[in-house]
């Protein structure tokens, strides 16, 4: 078969593949073939066609699996939840600020924007964004709630930074050290009422990462892509991470213990909360317990959440309390 049968039939191409594959399966000749026939359908097409990655322009790729916070929905502003669920996630804030306030310890919450609220000039043509999305719907009920915690969404300034730098990776689900900065220092304006240097007054350096990005890795289609560019800032060089999480800081900016609970989105902040506070310890939420809150005893605890997931049932009921 030639390039321009491909081209010009490759919808019904697709379709014959796809009952080609059932038929495989059914019958007990092969047990998954997603990995397999995602690339054939990316050499026909040259697109990424699959049901946890989708295609963006200019080789950025964007993640949608609907198990782990339904993104594509979320972007359309589909699954809003209920107002029963709005107040659940309310009330449970509330008990985590009251357990902490108890004891004169400062709660922040802080939302770190989905990748393609910010970069959705690469989304496909057809896949139309909407002007509210669910992380955007859901931020501003928590912040119209007058908490008396804060509620941080960097949202406007990562998007008035991203028109002159790239600030999440193409083909991976996260923001890379420049995103990041932006982040961390709203973070610090509005939780400590500390102003950190403009990006635009730092040193960036620029470098081929070692990696092509989780994304490509997904759909395994290595070899189509190529590696990801490594941005950093040269005044944070100094700071060495190891896989401990645990970190002191004798010459802190702000001389306070933070403990932060997260995601992996909570990882690219790592050197600016190293640098910045004189303890730290980061703690992904399933690992998280009480003894190792008791033992820590922070003056802060920062709850960070990447936007898809923030309004998800083991976020939203999640306990500083439990065993």
């Amino acid at each position: 078969m030639t390039k321009e049968f491909f081209k010009k039939d490759k919808d019904e191409f697709l379709t014959l593949l796809k009952q080609y594959e059932n038929i495989l399966v059914k019958n007990g000749i092969i047990r998954h073939s997603k990995n397999l026939t995602t690339r054939i359908k990316f050499l026909i097409s040259g697109k990424v066609i699959s049901n946890s990655v989708f295609d963006g322009k200019d080789k950025w790729l964007f993640y949608s699996s609907k198990n782990d916070g339904h993104l594509i929905n979320d972007y359309k502003g589909k699954n809003y939840p209920s107002k029963l669920e709005l107040e659940e996630m309310k009330n449970n804030f509330i008990s985590n600020f009251a357990f902490l306030k108890n004891r004169g310890i400062k709660f922040i919450v802080f939302v770190a924007p989905n990748k393609g609220k910010i970069y959705s000039r690469y989304f496909p043509d057809n896949f139309i964004i909407a002007t509210k999305t669910t992380t955007d719907y859901v931020v501003e009920q928590m912040q119209s709630s007058k908490f008396d915690f804060p509620v941080i969404y960097p949202y406007k300034e990562m998007l008035e930074y991203s028109q002159k730098y790239q600030l999440y990776y193409p083909r991976d689900t996260h923001w890379n050290q420049l995103g990041a900065y932006i982040g961390f220092r709203t973070l610090l304006k509005e939780g400590f009422n500390y102003d950190l240097p403009m990006l635009d007054s730092l040193r960036i350096k620029e470098e081929q990462s070692k990696v092509k990005g989780d994304l490509v890795n997904m759909v395994k289609l290595d070899n189509y892509y190529p590696y990801l560019t490594e941005y950093s800032i040269k005044e944070y060089d100094d700071i060495q991470t190891t896989s401990n999480k645990d970190y002191d800081n004798p010459n802190p900016l702000i001389n306070k213990s933070v403990l932060v609970i997260g995601d992996s989105f909570s990882e690219g902040l790592k050197k600016y909360l190293i640098k910045t506070f004189a303890k730290v310890s980061i703690v992904f939420r399933k690992d998280y317990d009480i003894d190792k809150f008791e033992k820590f005893k922070p003056d802060v605890v920062i709850f960070e959440s990447v936007g898809r997931l923030f309004y998800q049932k083991e976020h939203t009921h999640f306990s500083l309390e439990k065993k």
